[in-house]
């Protein structure tokens, strides 16, 4: 997973790149400028995230990640910025590709598994003593 990351934070680190490339070209253009930087921070914010798991070895939820993601590039692509928004939509996509089939020990949101339940909840354990127990409470006499 940690390799998967950093492939995350590199491409979130050239969208930042691109994203601040695209205000300074429409650095008249107020709006623009505006939503560049709201939207610098939310990669920021989202990048800062990934370096912490990281840094720290911790399991990321890669759903939010992409989620997060997906709402910055409709900011960006409402506004007239493409770039990043590229960049950040194969991201998504590839963050979702890789969701799709998770790898052995992960759930589908890139989390490690937990430990597995042998015995299923709710059903008693195999051998020769098996009592059904009712949970019901017995009905008031009226």
């Amino acid at each position: 997973m940690t390799e998967q990351l950093t492939d995350i934070r590199d491409e979130l680190k050239r969208a930042s790149d691109q994203l601040l490339d695209e205000r300074d070209a429409d650095a008249n253009d107020a709006a623009k400028v505006a939503v560049a930087d709201a939207e610098f921070d939310r990669i920021a914010v989202v990048l800062s995230s990934v370096q912490t798991a990281i840094n720290q070895q911790l399991a990321l939820n890669l759903n939010a990640v992409a989620a997060r993601l997906e709402d910055s590039i409709e900011a960006q692509r409402a506004i007239g910025l493409s770039t990043a928004a590229a960049t950040l939509a194969d991201l998504v996509a590839s963050i979702r590709g890789s969701l799709a089939s998770p790898a052995p020990g992960q759930t589908d949101t890139g989390e490690p598994a937990g430990p597995q339940d042998p015995q299923p909840r709710g059903e008693p354990p195999p051998g020769p003593s098996r009592h059904r127990v009712s949970r019901k409470a017995p009905a008031a006499m009226g």
